[in-house]
This record gives C-alpha cells, sequence and structure tokens, in this order.
C-alpha cells in the first residue's frame, strides 16, 4: 500500500518549507519581482551544475536507468536552446552564445528530474506535495490581493521593473497566477466529487488573488471549459443538469452583486469579451487596446512563420542590439500572440516537441485505474487541461506543466506497484 501511506502519512513542514521554496523557483513566480531576477539567475545556474554533475552520478548509481520522460525532460533542455541559438544566428546574426542564454529559463526543467528523484526515494510525499501546492496558492492569491489593495502599480512603472507591472494606459501589476489556477481547480473539482457547497465556495474565494490576471478572455474560457470536460465525464445527466443550473444562477447573481458594487469592472469586463470576439474574428480594431495590440504583433510574425515553418525564427536576447523590438522595428513580444508566437520562435517542429509532454500526461491517466481518484490527482489533471487550452505555459514555462505531468506518472507508477489500485479522496 505504497501510494496509500504516501498520500496519509503524516506531513513533515521541514519539507513542505522545502518544496515551497523550490516550487517558487522552478516555477519562476516571482521572476519579476523587483531584485529578483539575480537570484533566479543564480538558479538557473545550480540547475544546470545539477544536471551536469549531480544527475549523472545519480543515475550511475541505478545503473543508467531513465524512462521515456527523463529522456524526453534531457532532449528539451539540449534540443530547444541550441535550435533557437542556431535559427537566430541564421536569420538575425545574433551570437550562439547569446541564443543559448535566451533559453536559459529551461534549465529549470532540470529540477523536475531532481523532484522525480526525490519522490522515487521517499523525501518528499505526495501529501506533502498536495501541501505545499495549496500553501502557495492561498499565498500568492491573499498576496496578490494585498498588492492590487495597497500598493499602486504607476510607481514601478519603468524599465527596470519590466515584466513587472503591465503597460498601458492604466497599468496593473502583471502577478503569476499557476498556483491560483491549480488550487481553484483542486477545490473546484473536489466539488464535484463531494457534492460540498463550501469547495465551490473556496475556489471562488481563491480565484479572488487572481482576477486582473484570470479576467484574460481566454484564459476564463480555459478554465470554464476544464471544468464542465470534467463534470460532463463524472457526472450523470440529471446532476449535471442541476449543477449547470444552479452554476448559472450563482454566476448570474455574482455577476448582479459585482455590477452592483463595482458596475464599471462588469462593465469593462464585458467589454473586453466583445472586444475579443471582435478581432478573433473579423480581424478588425476595437474599443480594446489589449486585444487591438496583438493585431500588428500578429502581422509581424505571419511572414517570418511562412518562411521558417519547421524550426522558426529563434529567439533573440535584449542584451544583443536591442533585441527584438530593435529587429522588428516595433513592439514584439512572442508570448504574447499564443501559439503564433511559439510558432514564430520554434516552428512546428519545436511547437511538436514541447506538445509532446501531454502524450505522457495522457499515458498515465490511461494507466489509473477508473476508480482512482483524489483531490491532488484531479487537479493535477485540470491543470494540465487548462493549460493545453488556454495558454502557452508549457512552451515559455515549460518546467511548470512538466512538473504535473511528472506527478501525474508517479501517482499511476505508484498505483502499479499498489495491489489495492485505489486512492483515497483527499478531503
Amino acid at each position: 500500500m505504497q501510494l496509500l501511506n504516501s498520500l496519509q502519512h503524516g506531513i513533515r513542514p521541514g519539507r513542505v518549507f522545502y518544496l515551497v521554496v523550490l516550487l517558487l523557483l522552478m516555477f519562476e513566480t516571482l521572476f519579476y519581482f523587483p531584485g529578483m531576477s539575480a537570484i533566479y539567475e543564480v538558479w538557473y545556474v545550480i540547475c544546470f551544475l545539477y544536471l551536469a554533475f549531480a544527475y549523472p552520478l545519480l543515475k550511475a548509481r541505478e545503473h543508467w536507468k531513465l524512462d521515456g520522460f527523463e529522456w524526453y525532460a534531457i532532449a528539451l533542455i539540449a534540443v530547444v536552446p541550441m535550435m533557437s541559438a542556431v535559427r537566430a544566428r541564421s536569420e538575425f546574426g545574433q551570437p550562439i552564445l547569446y541564443g543559448l542564454l535566451t533559453q536559459r529559463h529551461i534549465f529549470s526543467v532540470a529540477a523536475v528530474l531532481f523532484c522525480i528523484h526525490r519522490l522515487r526515494r521517499g523525501f518528499f510525499r505526495l501529501s506533502e506535495v498536495r501541501s505545499a501546492l495549496m500553501i502557495l496558492a492561498w499565498g500568492t492569491s491573499i498576496l496578490w490581493s494585498f498588492m492590487r489593495i495597497a500598493l499602486n502599480p504607476a510607481a514601478y512603472v519603468n524599465p527596470a521593473n519590466y515584466g513587472f507591472v503591465s503597460e498601458g494606459d492604466q497599468p496593473i501589476f502583471a502577478l503569476q497566477t499557476h498556483f491560483i489556477i491549480f488550487g481553484v481547480l483542486y477545490y473546484a473539482l473536489r466539488g464535484l466529487r463531494t457534492r460540498r457547497g463550501r469547495d465551490y465556495l473556496l475556489a471562488l474565494l481563491l480565484l479572488t488573488g487572481a482576477v486582473d490576471v484570470v479576467s484574460g478572455r481566454v484564459m476564463i474560457l480555459a478554465l470554464l471549459i476544464s471544468f464542465l470536460f470534467f463534470a460532463f465525464r463524472w457526472l450523470r445527466l440529471k446532476r449535471l443538469t442541476i449543477m449547470l443550473l444552479k452554476m448559472a444562477m450563482g454566476i448570474g447573481l455574482l455577476v448582479g452583486l459585482l455590477y452592483l458594487v463595482a458596475p464599471k469592472f462588469v462593465t469593462g469586463r464585458i467589454a473586453q469579451f466583445q472586444a475579443g470576439i471582435i478581432v478573433v474574428f473579423t480581424g478588425e480594431e476595437s474599443d480594446d487596446a489589449s486585444a487591438n495590440g496583438r493585431i500588428p504583433q500578429v502581422l509581424l510574425a505571419t511572414p517570418g512563420i511562412q518562411e521558417h515553418p519547421l524550426f522558426g525564427n529563434g529567439s533573440l536576447s535584449a542584451q544583443w542590439e536591442g533585441g527584438i523590438q530593435s529587429a522588428m522595428g516595433a513592439r514584439f513580444y512572442a508570448e504574447d500572440i499564443g501559439v503564433i508566437g511559439a510558432l514564430y520562435n520554434f516552428g512546428f517542429i519545436g511547437l511538436t516537441l514541447f506538445c509532446w509532454q501531454y502524450w505522457f500526461a495522457v499515458r498515465a491517466v490511461k494507466d489509473l485505474p477508473p476508480e482512482s481518484n483524489s483531490a491532488l490527482l484531479d487537479a493535477a489533471k485540470g491543470f494540465l487541461l487548462f493549460t493545453a487550452l488556454g495558454s502557452t505555459l508549457f512552451i515559455y514555462h515549460v518546467a511548470t506543466t512538466l512538473f504535473f505531468v511528472m506527478l501525474l506518472r508517479f501517482i499511476a507508477s505508484r498505483h502499479r506497484a499498489d495491489s489495492s489500485g485505489l486512492l483515497p479522496m483527499q478531503r
């Protein structure tokens, strides 16, 4: 009953703290905070040293037993930076070293390999992983809410804080919400299993910490679709119908209350959705500057994709002759335009390489018995579905999604070793 023990065993606070720090670094949660970039640069060096020296020693002791996922993670670390650097040199003349350094964040994938080894050895327990993730979900939600209430984003608008505050007429903090999304799915999907209204309330409460960022149209739809996907799979027709009616009434009541408290916020969000539809389906500019700003970036990226569809154009360093902004002669951030930006950087070959991680996730889920469920397992599946639907997180922050793929595979492997074949519901 190895898996059962891993989920129910006591939590060691020291290991949870260890995981909290590790996940903050691996997910690059605080990268754009003032003064934090230097810490992450050190983190990348540590990851590289682990992969170059410690990891080979550990594998040598295990007689070089690596599974397909480990080989895949190593291939990502080796192939993506070199492919991007070579393409950037060919297209723009950027030196190879600059090209390699633009992809240094991918060394965080080495931390995923570290987590695999530590979980297999029992250094971390699944209960501790769950605790660390939920601490980070609530911690970031509370901190982000406090920042939006107590701090003025306009005071941080300067070149030194690029990425910390969004550009525009009304600056807002550009805060990472990966842990919050995981937590929202944790409670929402647990609510489907337990039928407890408290879980849905906790999900909504947690979501308030991400309201400014998750208010992105694609993100909201991806979160809703992810939840409904599991609702349609798990619930019988009668219960599903009742749940959808309650959900519609709840959303209507929430929107109504929000309109009474902050009418400008509600009308603004509705206008944003309308603007997004106009831009997507007509290609015409709308009244939303955020949606309009993506049109010229897509137009800039299209010729590069057409000329180099297989391997893309690579990534340019801001430290080399002004970077991509100078090369394009205009504002251009590939990450802002989703898959189109990824195709511009890495081409169809690179995009396929990044997408392959979901194949490992699907295989892991298929290895699980149909009866198996836990809130941690459900939330991991929900988070990966969310990233596949609504973001390029699996490309530009690949260590984040790979961590949850690794978690699914670990749980599936423990199931194979567990004669009971069942996971308890995590309350």
